[in-house]
């Protein structure tokens, strides 16, 4: 966290506050969405299995289709500005849905066209988000940052279900998806009153690799597919980012395997209700906001890199126990599993996304997040596909054991390199922001 006192406070630090504010703002919005849009699809147009997971499906889809364009985007714009029409975008796609089936003319399309143009818009809010922040703040201050952020979002994925069922139960889902329209325009005022002091100059913190600094282009003169080679060879080339993104993208893999199934598993094989499987989620959902809390204390404690393997260690633990529960510990791995996995979950965010800022030239830096974003998201979907194949021909309880070796397989990719040796938080540099955090990209052998 950021101490109170301003005498040293950086210019960025009010527009900071303001993405902040907007940013817990708008993840409460969208924690009404999530249960009011597939609500509004099954109360207003009699949607079946199906088109509700097609639903699901579109909103997560665009990160896989436009991730990179986005990336090039974000390097080429006003990245405040750019919050702001994502925002504003986002506002007006909800805003019609309930209007529209107040006027008898709202259909499963219209439905569908919104998940679509909100899940595109998100890809671009949350990859201009992460590369902003540095613009806003120096090296030193990055954990504290990322760490708020995950505050809000971790605060949003408890509080906002209750919030929504209590909204949709009284006024009904077309007034839930009203407000988190109304959530994200709430957002994009926030950000526009949030206007830095200063310039921040967009200077770069990066300590780079030999060869990658001349991976940068001018932005004018390159094309799109030349401009998004320039951020995955960024990636491919620096051996910690490289390893995170395999290290994250094998544990997504198995995560959509559990994720895809564990309604299923819980209901079937572990005879769990609704009601009982609601709760166990709900308590694991209180991991995510201890991870939060605790993530900017442990890295200056362990390091970055090391909470980074702790973290990944722990996602390894919480698949392995939801395995268990298939092999007779029952409810209560399924308990553990859910909230150790929760907990892991902002213990590796936040030192993940402050690495790869500091690590990352600033003209480059949006293009690094969408690599990141598309490989990482890439293999969820491909986990959900294996699940469903080998749960039908030998049981869930196979895929949930498949899902815990993989993530000791993240876990190692992570442990063997140099990434466990990886800091950013340096304390005597606190005092001379002029100073820069360098990321030891290749470090000396210990």
């Amino acid at each position: 966290m950021f101490p109170r006192s301003r005498t040293n406070d950086p210019p960025g630090l009010g527009a900071f506050r303001a993405l902040w504010l907007a940013q817990t703002i708008s993840s409460v919005g969208t924690q009404l969405s999530l249960i009011a849009l597939p609500l509004a699809a099954i109360l207003y147009v009699h949607a079946g299995a199906f088109e509700i997971g097609l639903l699901a499906a579109l909103e997560t889809l665009p990160y896989l289709i436009v991730s990179l364009p986005v990336g090039v985007l974000v390097d080429r714009v006003d990245r405040r500005r750019l919050l702001i029409v994502a925002d504003l975008g986002r506002a007006v796609a909800l805003g019609v849905v309930p209007v529209a089936f107040a006027l008898g003319v709202g259909s499963f399309a219209l439905l569908c066209l919104a998940a679509i143009v909100v899940g595109a818009l998100s890809v671009v809010f949350t990859i201009a988000q992460q590369a902003y922040v540095p613009d806003l703040l120096p090296s030193d201050r990055l954990i504290g940052a990322n760490q708020q952020l995950e505050i809000s979002d971790s605060g949003a994925r408890v509080a906002g279900p209750t919030l929504g069922g209590a909204v949709i139960g009284v006024a009904g889902a077309l007034v839930a998806i009203a407000s988190d329209g109304a959530s994200y325009l709430a957002s994009a005022l926030t950000i526009m009153l949030g206007t830095p002091r200063s310039a921040s100059g967009r200077e770069s913190n990066a300590s780079f690799e030999p060869g990658v600094d001349e991976l940068g282009d001018s932005l004018g003169d390159a094309g799109w597919l030349s401009a998004m080679r320039s951020g995955i060879l960024v990636v491919a080339r620096q051996r910690i980012l490289r390893d995170l993104m395999i290290s994250t993208a094998i544990f997504n893999l198995a995560s959509g395997m559990v994720l895809a199934q564990v309604v299923l598993f819980s209901t079937r094989d572990l005879g769990l209700g609704a009601a009982e499987f609601g709760l166990i989620y709900g308590i694991g959902n209180v991991g995510f906001v201890a991870g939060a809390l605790l993530v900017g204390r442990l890295e200056r404690r362990l390091g970055a890199g090391a909470l980074l393997l702790a973290a990944s260690t722990l996602g390894a633990v919480a698949l392995g126990l939801i395995g268990a529960a298939g092999l007779g510990l029952g409810t209560a791995g399924l308990l553990a599993g859910r909230l150790v996995g929760a907990l892991s979950g902002p213990l590796f965010n936040v030192p993940l996304v402050s690495l790869r800022q500091i690590a990352t030239r600033d003209d480059l830096r949006g293009r690094v997040a969408a690599t990141f974003r598309f490989v990482d998201w890439g293999t969820a979907p491909i986990g959900a596909l294996m699940s469903g194949i080998i749960g039908a021909a030998v049981g869930l309880t196979a895929v949930m054991v498949l899902a815990a070796g993989l993530g000791v397989v993240s876990t190692l990719w992570i442990g063997v390199g140099p990434t466990r040796r990886a800091r950013v938080s340096q304390p005597d540099l606190a005092d001379k922001p002029e100073r820069r955090v360098r990321l030891p990209l290749s470090p000396k052998p210990s």
